[in-house]
């Protein structure tokens, strides 16, 4: 699950997505991402207009606060985040 600022990042959205899949019986693990910009020099060397700009990472912190709020039971989660992206 992506974790986007201002679209996907409320505590309200994640509560109720990982409620959702915690009953699906396919579900074992859910992998927690953080929303990065990437993609941003390909949109400049491309002259493309970029929707998610000035939309910025979540910090460590809002990724461990998210973490922190599956329902209980969930499936295992990992907090996605290698550093490179931020």
């Amino acid at each position: 699950m992506f974790i986007i600022p201002t679209i996907t990042a409320t505590q309200k959205n994640i509560i109720d997505i990982l409620e959702y899949v915690t009953n699906l019986t396919s579900i074992v693990h859910i992998n927690l991402s953080p929303y990065h910009r990437i993609a941003e020099g390909k949109y400049q060397k491309l002259g493309l207009r970029n929707n998610m700009a000035g939309i910025h990472p979540p910090t460590d912190e809002d990724m461990g606060r998210y973490g922190n709020s599956l329902p209980n039971p969930a499936p295992p989660y990992t907090l996605a985040d290698d550093g490179i992206y931020r």
